[in-house]
């Protein structure tokens, strides 16, 4: 089960409607291990197999079959247990062609519960499609981010992250270019998504490749774009006017942010050469995008409920900007300027200046993000006009 982890807030489960209520229990709660069916079952020996005989294929089918029958089952414990029977054979030592075969098997009944009007189903469809990483997952969970249900967007997004674990702890079926692919297309999730609940779920999707090991190049390539995401959102959202979910707006850019600073520090620990410039260089323009996002909102005097995230959103953006400039500019001297003391001192007088005049050494117009090679417009990093 993919975690929703708390990082600096609640966290959130889609409250939208009966369906959706169903969704998140449906994502929220764990599975348990299933007990024994009478109908077919998966051995570890097929599971393991690379080439499939008509008879074993057609094993494969009627297990399927037999579990998607039982997802739509009165009884409860029948429901559960199919369900975890179905992501069991997907759990260890299971073998590429395996993989490819699961998936061609369910291809079509996935696309058919992910497109239906049973949100619980269509949920535990991407959950599936995800964990089972193959280039049949990206079609499916393609379809459930075009959704118009911010429901089944968010589900997407949970598959997603089923998807990014499992091709980050190892697993192949899923070719190089498809998984660019995928984090091309969460990135640009990020910056169009009209849902904060959604975009919260697509950045933990993005953290859901581990941070460290194996799976540390990865980890690097897909925190490049929940940083050039953040940046285009930050953009975004201080263009538009202000609205009543601008607190969970600043739950989701505090994740974003998190987990870019996260995985900035745990590869400058592990040595140099570790975290590519073009990393560093994307992660501090989020970085300043999202002090310049602070600011506006300190301008607009945003509501009290905001101001806990806002500093918190203050101390990653600055931490990730002196650390990038550490990896940019190794001989340079980026030191911490102690913004969230700034931020306080603006919020007590209610005086947006002591905020920015303390960041304009990273974000006014002669700011190191201006500068090569940064090379940010000060235009772009300058205060919303009245």
């Amino acid at each position: 089960m993919p975690e929703l982890r708390h990082i600096h807030g609640p966290t959130i489960c889609y409250p939208r409607r009966r369906a959706a209520v169903s969704l998140i229990a449906a994502l929220c709660l764990g599975f348990t291990t299933p007990v024994a069916f009478a109908q077919v079952r998966l051995t570890a020996e097929l599971t393991s197999k690379s080439d499939f005989t008509a008879a074993e294929s057609a094993q494969i089918a009627t297990f399927v079959t037999e579990r998607l029958t039982q997802l739509s089952d009165a009884d409860a414990d029948v429901v559960k247990n199919a369900r975890a029977a179905l992501f069991e054979p997907l759990d260890t030592g299971v073998s590429v062609g395996f993989r490819l075969e699961y998936a061609k098997v369910l291809d079509q009944r996935l696309a058919s519960l992910i497109e239906g009007k049973d949100a619980r189903l269509a949920a535990i469809a991407l959950r599936l499609a995800g964990r089972i990483a193959t280039a049949t997952s990206e079609r499916q969970l393609q379809k459930g981010m075009a959704s118009r249900e911010p429901a089944t967007r968010f589900a997407a997004a949970v598959g997603y992250q089923e998807l990014l674990r499992t091709v980050g702890e190892g697993a192949l079926g899923l070719g190089d270019a498809a998984v660019e692919k995928v984090l091309t297309s969460l990135r640009d999730a990020i910056s169009t998504e009209k849902d904060p609940r959604v975009v919260d779920a697509i950045i933990l999707a993005l953290d859901g490749i581990p941070n460290g090991g194996a799976g540390a190049p990865l980890r690097v390539r897909a925190m490049l774009r929940a940083s050039e995401g953040g940046l285009a959102l930050t953009r975004r959202l201080r263009k538009e006017s202000p609205a009543s979910d601008n607190r969970l707006w600043a739950t989701a850019l505090l994740r974003d942010l998190d987990i870019v600073y996260q995985t900035l520090l745990t590869q400058m620990q592990a040595g140099a050469g570790a975290v590519s410039p073009e990393f560093a260089k994307a992660a501090a323009s989020f970085g300043g995008a999202s002090l310049a996002f602070v600011r506006d909102r300190i301008a607009a005097a945003a509501p009290a409920d905001e101001t806990p995230s806002l500093r918190m959103i203050v101390g990653a953006a600055e931490n990730i900007i002196v650390l990038a400039d550490q990896v940019i500019n190794p001989a340079g001297k980026a030191t911490s300027r102690k913004l969230p003391d700034s931020f306080d001192q603006a919020i007590e007088r209610g005086n947006a200046n002591w905020f920015t005049e303390a960041a304009a050494p990273y974000i006014g117009a002669n700011g190191t993000l201006t500068k090569p090679p940064y090379s940010m417009k000060p235009e772009e990093l300058a205060p919303a006009r009245k």
